[in-house]
Protein backbone atom coordinates (compact mmCIF):
# COMPACT_ATOMS: atom_id res chain seq x y z
CA UNK A 1 0.00 0.00 0.00
CA UNK A 2 2.85 2.31 1.10
CA UNK A 3 4.71 1.30 -2.61
CA UNK A 4 1.70 2.53 -4.37
CA UNK A 5 0.95 5.72 -2.67
CA UNK A 6 4.59 6.60 -2.99
CA UNK A 7 3.71 5.61 -7.47
CA UNK A 8 1.09 7.83 -6.62
CA UNK A 9 2.95 10.78 -5.65
CA UNK A 10 5.70 10.22 -8.20
CA UNK A 11 3.77 10.96 -10.78
CA UNK A 12 1.56 13.51 -9.68
CA UNK A 13 4.75 15.51 -8.39
CA UNK A 14 6.12 14.73 -11.98
CA UNK A 15 2.75 16.10 -13.86
CA UNK A 16 2.79 18.94 -11.40
CA UNK A 17 6.73 19.64 -12.28
CA UNK A 18 5.62 19.16 -16.13
CA UNK A 19 3.00 21.62 -16.05
CA UNK A 20 5.09 24.13 -14.03
CA UNK A 21 7.72 23.58 -16.91
CA UNK A 22 5.44 24.36 -19.59
CA UNK A 23 3.76 26.93 -17.97
CA UNK A 24 6.80 29.03 -17.54
CA UNK A 25 8.80 28.21 -20.68
CA UNK A 26 8.58 31.27 -23.47
CA UNK A 27 6.81 29.12 -25.83
CA UNK A 28 3.55 27.25 -25.93
CA UNK A 29 3.23 23.68 -24.95
CA UNK A 30 0.19 21.80 -26.42
CA UNK A 31 -1.19 18.10 -26.72
CA UNK A 32 -4.53 17.57 -28.95
CA UNK A 33 -5.45 14.51 -31.26
CA UNK A 34 -4.56 14.71 -34.59
CA UNK A 35 -7.97 15.94 -35.57
CA UNK A 36 -7.84 18.72 -33.61
CA UNK A 37 -11.32 17.72 -32.22
CA UNK A 38 -10.46 19.11 -28.67
CA UNK A 39 -7.69 20.77 -26.93
CA UNK A 40 -6.33 18.65 -24.11
CA UNK A 41 -3.46 20.85 -22.96
CA UNK A 42 -2.30 24.40 -23.60
CA UNK A 43 0.03 25.91 -21.45
CA UNK A 44 -0.02 29.52 -20.62
CA UNK A 45 2.71 31.14 -23.56
CA UNK A 46 0.00 31.16 -25.96
CA UNK A 47 -2.00 33.78 -23.87
CA UNK A 48 1.55 35.66 -24.42
CA UNK A 49 2.10 34.75 -27.96
CA UNK A 50 -1.07 34.90 -29.58
CA UNK A 51 -2.40 37.50 -26.90
CA UNK A 52 -5.88 35.26 -25.83
CA UNK A 53 -7.14 32.92 -23.10
CA UNK A 54 -6.07 29.38 -22.97
CA UNK A 55 -9.53 29.27 -21.64
CA UNK A 56 -10.88 30.34 -25.20
CA UNK A 57 -8.89 27.77 -27.13
CA UNK A 58 -10.19 24.52 -25.17
CA UNK A 59 -13.71 25.93 -25.72
CA UNK A 60 -12.42 26.15 -29.85
CA UNK A 61 -9.48 24.30 -30.34
CA UNK A 62 -9.23 25.61 -33.80
CA UNK A 63 -9.52 29.20 -33.02
CA UNK A 64 -5.84 29.63 -32.82
CA UNK A 65 -6.65 29.67 -36.88
CA UNK A 66 -8.48 32.89 -36.69
CA UNK A 67 -5.36 34.98 -36.38
CA UNK A 68 -3.09 33.59 -38.93
CA UNK A 69 -1.74 35.45 -41.35
CA UNK A 70 -4.37 35.77 -44.50
CA UNK A 71 -1.04 34.95 -46.37
CA UNK A 72 -0.45 31.77 -44.56
CA UNK A 73 -3.81 30.41 -43.80
CA UNK A 74 -4.03 28.18 -46.78
CA UNK A 75 -0.54 26.44 -46.11
CA UNK A 76 -1.41 25.85 -42.56
CA UNK A 77 -4.38 24.06 -43.35
CA UNK A 78 -3.22 22.37 -45.46
CA UNK A 79 -0.63 21.11 -43.15
CA UNK A 80 -3.10 20.45 -40.44
CA UNK A 81 -4.69 17.96 -42.94
CA UNK A 82 -1.25 16.26 -43.52
CA UNK A 83 -1.28 16.11 -38.75
CA UNK A 84 -4.78 14.11 -39.16
CA UNK A 85 -3.50 11.05 -40.71
CA UNK A 86 0.29 11.44 -39.91
CA UNK A 87 0.09 13.00 -36.35
CA UNK A 88 3.14 15.65 -37.44
CA UNK A 89 3.12 19.31 -37.98
CA UNK A 90 6.29 21.38 -38.94
CA UNK A 91 5.24 25.01 -40.38
CA UNK A 92 6.81 28.94 -39.73
CA UNK A 93 3.62 31.04 -40.15
CA UNK A 94 2.43 34.60 -39.36
CA UNK A 95 0.41 35.46 -36.51
CA UNK A 96 -1.94 38.92 -36.09
CA UNK A 97 -2.46 39.86 -32.35
CA UNK A 98 -6.30 41.47 -31.94
CA UNK A 99 -3.44 44.69 -31.26
CA UNK A 100 -2.37 44.41 -34.87
CA UNK A 101 1.19 43.30 -33.72
CA UNK A 102 2.10 40.56 -36.69
CA UNK A 103 4.54 37.89 -35.45
CA UNK A 104 6.46 35.25 -36.91
CA UNK A 105 6.08 31.61 -35.07
CA UNK A 106 7.19 27.68 -35.33
CA UNK A 107 4.74 25.10 -34.88
CA UNK A 108 5.91 21.95 -34.62
CA UNK A 109 3.89 18.44 -33.90
CA UNK A 110 5.06 14.81 -33.33
CA UNK A 111 2.91 11.56 -33.20
CA UNK A 112 1.99 9.69 -29.71
CA UNK A 113 1.56 5.89 -30.35
CA UNK A 114 -0.78 3.60 -28.37
CA UNK A 115 0.40 -0.46 -27.97
CA UNK A 116 -0.53 -1.06 -31.62
CA UNK A 117 1.19 1.43 -33.25
CA UNK A 118 -2.42 4.14 -33.81
CA UNK A 119 -1.71 7.72 -33.35
CA UNK A 120 -4.01 8.76 -30.50
CA UNK A 121 -2.21 12.07 -29.46
CA UNK A 122 -0.05 14.65 -31.38
CA UNK A 123 2.47 16.75 -28.85
CA UNK A 124 3.73 20.42 -29.87
CA UNK A 125 5.74 23.39 -29.09
CA UNK A 126 5.26 26.78 -30.70
CA UNK A 127 8.21 28.73 -30.48
CA UNK A 128 8.31 32.78 -31.43
CA UNK A 129 10.92 33.27 -33.71
CA UNK A 130 9.88 36.90 -34.82
CA UNK A 131 13.27 38.34 -33.96
CA UNK A 132 15.30 35.49 -35.51
CA UNK A 133 12.88 36.63 -38.91
CA UNK A 134 13.56 40.27 -38.89
CA UNK A 135 17.36 39.67 -38.53
CA UNK A 136 16.28 37.20 -41.49
CA UNK A 137 14.96 39.93 -43.41
CA UNK A 138 17.42 42.32 -42.19
CA UNK A 139 19.91 40.42 -43.89
CA UNK A 140 18.20 39.52 -46.96
CA UNK A 141 17.79 43.58 -47.60
CA UNK A 142 21.03 44.21 -47.05
CA UNK A 143 22.21 42.10 -49.49
CA UNK A 144 19.36 43.07 -51.85
CA UNK A 145 20.94 46.63 -51.41
CA UNK A 146 24.37 45.35 -52.20
CA UNK A 147 23.96 43.73 -55.33
CA UNK A 148 21.33 46.61 -56.22
CA UNK A 149 24.32 49.03 -55.16
CA UNK A 150 26.97 47.06 -56.86
CA UNK A 151 24.94 46.99 -59.70
CA UNK A 152 24.68 51.05 -59.88
CA UNK A 153 28.47 51.11 -59.33
CA UNK A 154 29.00 48.46 -62.34
CA UNK A 155 26.94 50.53 -64.32
CA UNK A 156 28.43 53.88 -63.29
CA UNK A 157 31.67 52.55 -64.29
CA UNK A 158 30.81 51.58 -67.62
CA UNK A 159 29.25 54.90 -68.49
CA UNK A 160 32.54 57.12 -66.75
CA UNK A 161 34.71 54.11 -68.77
CA UNK A 162 32.50 55.10 -72.34
CA UNK A 163 33.03 58.78 -71.29
CA UNK A 164 36.48 58.51 -70.70
CA UNK A 165 36.67 56.27 -74.04
CA UNK A 166 35.24 58.90 -75.88
CA UNK A 167 37.45 61.92 -74.11
CA UNK A 168 40.64 59.38 -75.19
CA UNK A 169 39.22 59.53 -78.82
CA UNK A 170 38.91 62.94 -79.28
CA UNK A 171 42.14 63.14 -77.46
CA UNK A 172 43.76 61.21 -80.07
CA UNK A 173 41.46 62.71 -83.04
CA UNK A 174 42.97 66.14 -81.98
CA UNK A 175 46.41 64.29 -81.79
CA UNK A 176 46.62 63.46 -85.57
CA UNK A 177 45.27 66.21 -86.94
CA UNK A 178 47.92 68.05 -85.09
CA UNK A 179 50.69 65.81 -86.33
CA UNK A 180 49.01 65.92 -89.58
CA UNK A 181 49.25 70.11 -89.29
CA UNK A 182 52.89 70.17 -88.31
CA UNK A 183 53.89 67.07 -91.00
CA UNK A 184 52.52 69.27 -93.29
CA UNK A 185 53.87 72.67 -91.91
CA UNK A 186 57.12 70.85 -91.93
CA UNK A 187 57.30 69.74 -95.44
CA UNK A 188 55.10 72.52 -97.43
CA UNK A 189 56.65 75.76 -95.51
CA UNK A 190 59.80 75.00 -93.25
CA UNK A 191 62.00 72.76 -95.46
CA UNK A 192 61.04 73.93 -98.59
CA UNK A 193 62.44 77.34 -97.00
CA UNK A 194 65.45 75.49 -95.24
CA UNK A 195 66.53 74.08 -98.87
CA UNK A 196 66.41 77.48 -100.14
CA UNK A 197 68.38 78.76 -97.82
CA UNK A 198 70.58 76.09 -99.36
CA UNK A 199 70.97 77.15 -102.85
CA UNK A 200 70.70 81.06 -101.39
CA UNK A 201 73.69 80.35 -99.27
CA UNK A 202 76.20 77.07 -99.70
CA UNK A 203 78.98 78.20 -97.67
CA UNK A 204 76.45 77.50 -94.31
CA UNK A 205 75.10 74.33 -96.19
CA UNK A 206 76.39 71.99 -93.28
CA UNK A 207 74.86 73.99 -90.90
CA UNK A 208 71.27 74.40 -92.89
CA UNK A 209 71.43 70.08 -93.43
CA UNK A 210 71.99 69.92 -89.36
CA UNK A 211 68.93 72.15 -88.89
CA UNK A 212 66.84 69.95 -91.11
CA UNK A 213 68.19 66.84 -89.00
CA UNK A 214 67.51 68.04 -85.67
CA UNK A 215 64.11 69.14 -86.95
CA UNK A 216 63.38 65.24 -87.97
CA UNK A 217 65.03 64.10 -84.57
CA UNK A 218 62.57 66.65 -82.65
CA UNK A 219 59.35 65.50 -83.99
CA UNK A 220 60.07 62.28 -84.94
CA UNK A 221 60.48 61.73 -80.53
CA UNK A 222 56.68 62.93 -81.00
CA UNK A 223 55.46 60.30 -83.12
CA UNK A 224 55.52 62.84 -85.79
CA UNK A 225 57.27 61.03 -89.20
CA UNK A 226 57.94 63.68 -91.44
CA UNK A 227 59.93 61.45 -94.21
CA UNK A 228 56.80 59.26 -93.94
CA UNK A 229 58.92 56.17 -93.01
CA UNK A 230 60.65 55.39 -89.65
CA UNK A 231 63.21 53.17 -91.70
CA UNK A 232 64.76 55.63 -93.75
CA UNK A 233 68.38 56.77 -92.67
CA UNK A 234 69.06 60.61 -91.45
CA UNK A 235 71.08 60.82 -94.59
CA UNK A 236 67.86 59.12 -96.67
CA UNK A 237 65.83 61.36 -94.63
CA UNK A 238 67.60 64.44 -95.81
CA UNK A 239 67.78 63.16 -99.38
CA UNK A 240 63.80 62.87 -99.41
CA UNK A 241 63.33 66.30 -98.12
CA UNK A 242 65.43 67.55 -101.13
CA UNK A 243 63.31 65.82 -103.52
CA UNK A 244 60.13 66.62 -102.01
CA UNK A 245 61.00 69.63 -103.04
CA UNK A 246 61.53 69.33 -106.60
CA UNK A 247 65.56 69.48 -105.83
CA UNK A 248 67.35 66.54 -108.78
CA UNK A 249 69.55 63.85 -108.01
CA UNK A 250 72.88 67.03 -109.59
CA UNK A 251 71.44 69.55 -107.55
CA UNK A 252 71.02 67.33 -104.20
CA UNK A 253 74.99 65.99 -104.51
CA UNK A 254 76.02 69.39 -104.86
CA UNK A 255 74.11 70.74 -101.75
CA UNK A 256 74.69 67.87 -99.46
CA UNK A 257 78.34 67.53 -100.97
CA UNK A 258 78.28 64.21 -102.15
CA UNK A 259 78.96 62.28 -105.31
CA UNK A 260 75.95 61.90 -108.12
CA UNK A 261 76.03 58.11 -107.59
CA UNK A 262 75.73 58.37 -103.85
CA UNK A 263 72.85 60.10 -104.19
CA UNK A 264 71.48 57.61 -106.76
CA UNK A 265 71.95 54.77 -104.39
CA UNK A 266 69.93 56.81 -101.65
CA UNK A 267 67.09 57.30 -104.13
CA UNK A 268 67.37 53.17 -104.80
CA UNK A 269 67.12 52.85 -101.21
CA UNK A 270 64.62 55.14 -100.36
CA UNK A 271 62.35 53.39 -103.18
CA UNK A 272 63.10 50.03 -101.84
CA UNK A 273 61.93 51.05 -98.00
CA UNK A 274 58.73 52.80 -99.80
CA UNK A 275 58.05 49.95 -101.63
CA UNK A 276 57.99 51.52 -105.07
CA UNK A 277 60.26 49.24 -106.45
CA UNK A 278 58.39 48.05 -109.73
CA UNK A 279 55.60 50.06 -109.18
CA UNK A 280 56.26 52.45 -111.77
CA UNK A 281 55.28 55.32 -109.08
CA UNK A 282 57.26 58.45 -109.08
CA UNK A 283 59.37 58.85 -106.07
CA UNK A 284 59.34 62.70 -105.69
CA UNK A 285 54.79 62.52 -106.29
CA UNK A 286 54.72 59.91 -103.50
CA UNK A 287 56.88 62.43 -101.32
CA UNK A 288 54.54 65.44 -102.24
CA UNK A 289 51.11 63.16 -101.68
CA UNK A 290 52.68 61.95 -98.54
Amino acid sequence: MDSNIHENRSSSDEAFFTKQLANNLECVFWIAPPDLSKMLYISKGYEQIWGKTCESLYKKPKSFLDNVHKEDIKVVREHLKEMHHKGTFDHKYRIVKQTGEVRWVWDRGFPLKNEDGKIYQSIGIVLDITESKLREERSCNLIKTIKSDSQKLKKDIKSKNLALSEIIQQIEIQRESYKKAVTTNLRKVIFPIISGLMKKDPANINNYRLLEHNLNTIFSNFGIKVTGDKDLSPTEVEVCNFIRNGFRTKDIAAAMGIAVKTVENHRNSIRKKLGLMGSGKNLTAHLQEN
